[in-house]
């Protein structure tokens, strides 16, 4: 996943609900990806990446989404 890129998401089955809820409600269109995956202290060290839509920006552990475009 680099900077710009457009990507459809889907949650994996073993996702946390939040994750699940952002897709469900942001998900409709492609995600940019505003800043590559890293570690963030703020996730327990996890992975995660931060993506944008027209109406959120957030950030989503990379173990709980699945690229499917």
């Amino acid at each position: 996943m680099k900077s710009g890129n457009m990507i459809k998401l889907k949650a994996k089955e073993s996702a946390s609900n939040r994750t699940k809820n952002r897709i469900r409600e942001h998900g409709d269109h492609p995600f940019e990806v505003f800043r590559e995956p890293q570690h963030l202290q703020s996730m327990d060290g996890e992975m995660a990446v931060l993506l944008k839509t027209e109406r959120w920006l957030g950030w989503l552990p990379i173990n709980e989404i699945e690229v499917i475009k």
